[in-house]
């Protein structure tokens, strides 16, 4: 199974992210949308700058891992795991940031569990 990535529909879904910044250092936020190609989170001004320390400007950042709460279809969370590319970074108000993500790796069964996920909100069949 293969990942839609381009103009892959978004659903308004707040879930619990966990992004590793480093070995020590983690960022808990909830999505703003999520999509079969990627996800948006909602942040501070502080959160934003560990993310992408020149602001708006991504270039040259390091992929992130990320754990991204899910629900089945029993609605028990389910967590999976995968690497993400930073996309954009902006501000969309006083000390609200808006960042979004890209999936680059999904590792395990977590392709299968995200597109199920997904299509359950959008009510794919």
């Amino acid at each position: 199974m293969s990942l839609v990535k381009e103009r892959s529909p978004r659903a308004i879904e707040h879930l619990d992210v966990d992004i590793q910044i480093f070995a020590d250092k983690h960022l808990f936020v909830p999505t703003l949308n999520v999509s079969i190609g990627g996800f948006a989170i909602q942040c501070n001004m502080e959160e934003r700058n560990q993310l992408t320390p020149l602001g708006d400007i991504i270039d040259d950042i390091d992929p992130v891992d990320v754990n991204l709460q899910l629900y089945n279809q029993l609605g028990e969370k389910e967590c999976i795991h995968t690497k993400c590319r930073i996309v954009y970074s902006r501000r969309i108000a006083q000390d609200k940031y808006q960042v979004g993500m890209s999936y680059i790796e999904l590792s395990g069964d977590a392709e299968t569990k995200l597109l199920m996920f997904i299509q359950n909100l959008l009510n794919i069949k």
